[in-house]
Parts: C-alpha cells; structure tokens; sequence
C-alpha cells in the first residue's frame, strides 16, 4: 500500500511540456518522504513517451483518453481508487506550480481527527493576489456569492485578510485538491456534464456536503495556477456552457449560481447545508466544530 495516487489530465490542444514537468516537480517535493504513484492521461505519443521518461517507475500507468473528462477520470477510479492500494487521491491540473514545499505532511497535520469526516480538500491559489481576490473556493450558497474577490476573505484596509487555520467550506475549484480514498468512493463518481471539466468540482462538492462531509480550505498552503492557455480555454467553455449548465441544473435542480428565490429552495430540499448561508469569510474553524 502506498501512501497516495495522482490523477492528472494531460490531453487537448493546450498540453506543454514545461508545464507537466513544472506540475509534476513541484508537486513530488511537495510530498516529501511519502510514497506515490501517478496516473497520467493523454492523447498522443509525444505526451506519453514525455510523461514516462519524467515520472519512470512512479508512473502506474499511462491512459489515453477515450472521452470526456468525467469518463477518463471514472475510469481511473474504479481501478485505482482503493483504500487497499492507497490512502489519499490528488486530483490536479497539469499547469500547476505547488509552492508548498511540505504540503503534504503541512496537509496531514492540519486535518488530523477530522479525518473521517472531510471529503475535498483545497489550498489557496495565490495566482489571483494580482487582482486583489483569492477565489480559492466555490461561492456556493454564500451571501456574497456574487462578489468576485470576497470568496472565503475580504478585503481589510486594501490587504487580504485570510483566516488563521483550516476552516469549513463550500467547495474547491478543480485545480488542485486531495481526498481520502475511502470518502472518494462514497462521495461517488464523476458526473458528465460535457468533454470539459466545466461544473465537476461544484458537483463533486455538493455530493460530499449532502452526504454528510464537509470541504476544507487550508489557507496557508500555496499554489499557483496561472491559465496560460486561457483565451483557448474559454472558446471551448463558452461552446460547452449551456450544456454543462443544463446538465447540472437536471441534476440538482437549480442553476450553478443560485438566485436567492433558488437559495430558499435549496435550503429546504437540503437542510444540512444552512450553515453555509453565511458570508464567506464569516470562518467556521476545523477546530471548532
């Protein structure tokens, strides 16, 4: 059994090599003495014959995708997400600077006798401190959902005002994240709202909270993840948004960003959820609960 397993994506017209291998480094220092495997998907030779010269025997296995995201990555699941084989899941994008250098045991400590109760697990993505916002997490139900930069912090005399340790939240966005292995299988698969990865953490999150788990935001674990290809990215976001939209809103039966007439609905179809009716950074501490 080892310690934990990595699911990246590296497929599409935006996969760079640097990038990989700059995700992928930063990430194994980043977990120090624990043992891993990765699990890479791709969809060419180049990126294959790449990603096992940089990962060699920590690379499990190498898949080629056979469709959208939430396919490649249920596929993965019921294979390799096993409590028996392994602890925790890293689920992240391969353009991602972990600048965390002991994130992993940082991670473990944090979340110590919370454990069977936490399903995602996220970190603060510093890349957006350019534009005076953290965005770390989902707006969710909050009542500032709609402010771009109040997402789980505002803003104290023009500086960001972070809490003090790891503390109860919405949601992640997919971009770098872990779970146990065990609490994956019960939070469930991937849902398929289209070939991008549009909606999957909003979904993911509302799967574990009405399951009983909370998410947990650890503020002072860093990563970046700067979108160089973000002008491609959103061509392929708006040509799939109404359908991802549509998707989730047949799913859960209110929009991703629910109007407050859908909040009250929401709030009684799952009760569970209130304490998160709250201002974002209103912080409910780990510890605390």
């Amino acid at each position: 059994m080892k310690d934990l397993i990595v699911f990246m994506v590296s497929a599409g017209p935006n996969v760079r090599e640097k990038n990989i291998e700059e995700t992928c480094q930063t990430l194994i220092r980043g977990l120090g003495d624990a043992s891993y495997d990765f699990y890479v998907v791709v969809d060419k030779f180049e990126t294959e014959t790449f990603v096992k010269k940089l990962l060699k025997e920590n690379l499990v296995e190498v898949a080629y995708s056979e469709g959208p995201w939430a396919f490649d990555f249920n596929k993965f699941m019921n294979k390799y997400c096993k409590p028996d084989l392994y602890n925790y899941l890293i689920v992240i994008q391969d353009d991602i600077l972990v600048d965390s250098p002991d994130f992993y045991s940082r991670t473990l400590k944090s979340i110590e006798g919370y454990e069977d109760k936490i399903a995602w697990i996220t970190y603060t993505n510093t890349h957006f401190h350019q534009i005076n916002a953290s965005n770390s997490v989902r707006g969710g139900i909050y009542l500032d959902r709609a402010k771009f930069d109040a997402f789980e912090c505002h803003l104290n005399n023009g500086k960001l005002d972070y809490p003090d340790g790891p503390v109860i939240v919405y949601g992640p966005f997919s971009h770098f994240n872990m779970i146990r292995t065990d609490n994956m299988l019960k939070v469930g698969p991937c849902a398929n709202f289209g070939p991008y990865v549009m909606l999957i953490d909003e979904d993911w999150s509302l799967e574990a909270l009405t399951k009983g788990f909370i998410n947990v935001w650890i503020p002072d674990i860093f990563y970046r993840h700067p979108n160089p290809n973000q002008a491609n990215m959103r061509q392929g976001d708006l040509r799939f948004r109404e359908e991802a939209h549509r998707a989730f809103r047949a799913k859960w039966g209110f929009n991703q960003e629910p109007t407050d007439v859908e909040i009250i609905q929401i709030l009684k179809r799952y009760p569970k959820l209130s304490y998160l009716h709250r201002y974002s950074y209103d912080w409910i501490y780990l510890n605390k609960i």
